[in-house]
């Protein structure tokens, strides 16, 4: 996963430098993928290093990147060149996503680039399933789906 990763951080380099040196672009990906600092998350230390954690260790591409994560209360998940999909669960975990569903907010954006002092909390921000992290120092910010659903499968 690894050398996958380091070569999307390699594309997103050069069509930033090479192909839309003036524009901003929008990677929108799956929050492992853009996730900061991967190979400081627990279970995965010094192991696994995403799109994100490569990318963002240049001083000056972190400082012009946004990462914005996204996270849901319930619903349900898949792939799009798969049939299958997936419950997403809600249950009764101090997360986030309780936090933000009992202010009964379909959608919400929280800005974490002022939160650095935050400690560990429970959020899905992997694969729908709660992990007790630093959300604040893998995410510049988070949005909120309240009930999520996956796109149409391909054709």
């Amino acid at each position: 996963m690894n050398s996958r990763d380091e070569q999307m951080a390699r594309n997103l380099e050069w069509l930033l430098k090479y192909k839309y040196p003036e524009q901003k672009l929008i990677v929108w990906a799956h929050n492992w993928h853009i996730a900061k600092y991967t190979d400081r998350v627990s279970g995965h230390e010094h192991s696994a290093k995403s799109m994100g954690t490569y990318f963002t260790s240049n001083a000056s591409w972190n400082a012009q990147t946004y990462v914005l994560g996204f996270t849901s209360a319930t619903g349900s998940a898949g792939r799009i060149t798969v049939d299958t999909t997936y419950t997403i669960d809600f249950n009764t975990e101090e997360g986030l996503e309780k936090w933000v569903k009992q202010k009964k907010f379909p959608y919400a954006f929280l800005n974490f680039r002022d939160a650095n002092r935050l400690q560990p909390f429970l959020m899905k921000g992997f694969s729908h399933e709660y992990r007790k992290e630093r959300w604040n120092r893998i995410f510049d910010g988070i949005f909120y789906i309240e009930n999520m659903y996956p796109c149409n499968k391909m054709p």
